[in-house]
């Protein structure tokens, strides 16, 4: 049966696992046709407690809510059908390519049936000539400046339907690596990032540290004060800033220790970002950031105001 209320559970939401079930309702309703996830979530079926919803909510979007499907096919069937604003497939998944090794990798940790969100170019209308605006702000400048308030995101959904069990996962990875093409999808060099930050540090790390605090109170800290913190690669969203340079300095490896710290090079991070505060309307942001040799500290706020 359907939850008459996906928002009674048994121990009451807290205010941030609100937050994230909202933006994720928000977000899969987006789609075409749209997803309202509240129509997919059961009630628990716990003797005297049916009145409850199955759902589970966490503290951020990157991991997201959790809940049984009262229908896993039909919720699969609608993650497989939706298409994006521009009538494009928007949810890639192994059906469209078996043989994907890549994104196979990235759904290696996906229980049952993943979909990721694919990222894809507006259709070309060309325009008027634009010509190059004077002063205009570059992406090595303007990565010195963190994410606050920052209205482009590349951000992408990640679905999970265990279709025997019903058991389901919806969350938003903070970077989106699949990239439509016109014959298929790709994974773009934003995978990388998205491994180390998000599934290594702010998830493996996360929960391993949690768990050797002494009580719960503990973890819950840990768990609040990684959630804050990112660890800033190369990618779309600061243009792969530094990247070039990285490239164009790499020599022959003459010996093992030359490969090692070519690699370092090339995979290195180039700062880290610290959501000082954060709420619905407005965060301040500490970003520190290491590029061609220049280290850069800033302090900013950005918002809804």
């Amino acid at each position: 049966m359907i939850a008459p209320d996906p928002l009674k559970t048994e121990e009451p939401l807290t205010t941030r696992g609100r937050t994230t079930y909202d933006i994720i309702a928000a977000r899969l309703a987006t789609l075409k046709p749209p997803i309202f996830i509240q129509r997919h979530i059961a009630q628990s079926e716990q003797q005297k407690k049916t009145q409850f919803s199955t759902l589970e909510t966490h503290d951020s979007t990157l991991d997201g809510i959790n809940f049984r499907a009262n229908d896993p096919k039909l919720l699969a069937k609608a993650f497989d059908g939706a298409t994006d604003k521009w009538g494009e497939k928007a949810l890639a998944s192994m059906k469209e390519d078996p043989d994907h090794w890549a994104l196979k990798i990235s759904f290696g940790r996906t229980p049952g049936t993943g979909w990721r969100e694919e990222w894809r170019e507006a259709p070309y209308d060309p325009p008027g000539a634009v010509p190059e605006q004077s002063g205009k702000v570059d992406d090595l400048f303007r990565m010195r400046f963190g994410t606050a308030g920052t209205r482009v995101t590349f951000t992408a959904l990640h679905c999970a339907v265990d279709e025997i069990g019903g058991k389901c996962n919806v969350h938003i990875d903070e970077s989106g690596f699949v990239i439509a093409l016109p014959k298929g999808f790709a994974l773009t060099a934003d995978l990388y990032g998205h491994i180390i930050n998000e599934l290594k540090f702010k998830t493996d790390f996360r929960d391993w540290l949690a768990g050797k605090m002494p009580n719960e109170m503990a973890a819950r800290i840990v768990r609040d004060v990684i959630r804050r913190i990112s660890i800033d690669f190369p990618n779309a969203a600061n243009g792969y800033a530094g990247l070039d340079k990285r490239i164009n300095s790499i020599r022959r490896p003459q010996t093992p220790i030359d490969l090692g710290l070519t690699a370092a090079r090339l995979l290195a991070p180039l700062g880290v970002t610290a959501d000082v505060y954060d709420n619905d309307y407005f965060k301040v942001q500490v970003t520190y950031t290491r590029v061609a040799g220049e280290h850069t500290f800033t302090l900013s706020v950005g918002g809804d105001w």
